[in-house]
């Protein structure tokens, strides 16, 4: 980054992206909200967190209030940067592939949630970060990390 690109960043917006793996197949969401960017897109879920909150709290926190249940295996994936309209992006990237109890998909006014096997996922999310973060779980799993 060019100092004078890293000069015009304004702030940074934190945000925990993960998944769960299951029978072979992940959790994604689309969103619901028509006054919401990204309106009817599918995505893999991400809630905002705070730059100094520990991410496991926040994963553990994240699947007891929305799917009732909490992770048992978790694997760090990657964090990810991107900028845009002076905004720094920084997402961290979790994979849940084994969980406590069983998980509940609660779908809101804001999201519909739905598992898809990871060739479904490429298909069905077009943004080109998720895409990338696709592409890093298919590695992960594949045992090319």
């Amino acid at each position: 980054m060019t100092p004078e690109r890293q000069e015009k960043v304004k702030k940074e917006n934190h945000a925990l992206v993960y998944t769960v793996l299951q029978d072979g197949q992940i959790l994604l969401e689309k969103r619901l909200d028509p006054k919401k960017k990204y309106y009817g897109q599918n995505y893999l879920p991400a809630r905002g967190v705070k730059r100094d909150e520990f991410f496991n709290l926040s994963l553990d926190k994240i699947l007891k209030d929305e799917y009732d249940c909490l992770p048992r295996t978790t694997y760090f994936i990657g964090e990810y940067t991107h900028q845009y309209a002076g905004v720094n992006y920084k997402r961290y990237l979790f994979l849940v592939v084994e969980i406590y109890g069983k998980i509940t998909i609660k779908d809101s006014d804001k999201y519909h949630r739905f598992w898809a096997s990871l060739d479904e996922a490429r298909t069905l999310c077009r943004h080109p970060h998720t895409q990338e973060f696709l592409t890093d779980i298919e590695d992960f799993l594949a045992g090319k990390d």
